[in-house]
């Protein structure tokens, strides 16, 4: 799951990525998609994928959202970061300082 912040309205809405990259495995095919979700990012929200038997099933809040066929069938890791994208600033917000806030992991 990816959230851009020019891909964000303040309250009303934001557009989520998710899918597959084919980072590194020319077998997984690219299938990826920034969703418009009627969601606060601000406000905790549950982002999941269910990942078995070649499919991935993208959810947010428990509401599936899409799916992905093709997935990867050996074991995967879960990686979190962020991202600053300093040549995007137009010199006056060295104010913003972002953060990231995991609430909790479920394996």
């Amino acid at each position: 799951m990816e959230v851009f912040g020019d891909a964000v309205v303040p309250g009303e809405s934001a557009a989520v990525g998710m899918g597959l990259h084919s980072f590194r495995d020319p077998s997984v095919s690219e299938d990826f998609e920034a969703v418009r979700l009627p969601i606060d990012i601000r406000e905790f929200h549950t982002y999941s994928v269910e990942w078995s038997d070649g499919v991935a099933a993208f959810s947010v809040d428990g509401s599936i959202i899409r799916r992905c066929t093709g997935a990867p069938t050996y074991p995967m890791q879960l990686m979190l970061a962020v991202f600053d994208f300093p040549d995007r600033s137009v010199g006056d917000d060295d104010h913003l300082v972002p953060t990231f806030t995991v609430d909790h992991i479920v394996a």
